[in-house]
């Protein structure tokens, strides 16, 4: 939980000099995809304990739903 949250504090102050829309690519392993989705999305440790690790090699996108 240490590496995602260092990666996330890392991650938003970089994300500031983003260009608008820019996409990002994070390869990892589906426990660390876990944590993050769990970290980001700020859910409850039941949710993350009731989700599963996508398989190996799997692609997770996660979008940005625009605000009305």
């Amino acid at each position: 939980m240490d590496r995602v949250s260092s990666f996330l504090d890392a991650f938003h102050r970089e994300q500031r000099a983003f260009p608008p829309n820019t996409t990002v690519i994070v390869v990892t392993h589906g426990q660390w995809i876990r944590l993050f989705v769990k970290r980001w999305f700020n859910l409850t440790v039941e949710t993350f304990d009731d989700m599963t690790s996508p398989p190996v090699g799997t692609c997770v996108q996660l979008h940005q739903i625009p605000k009305n």
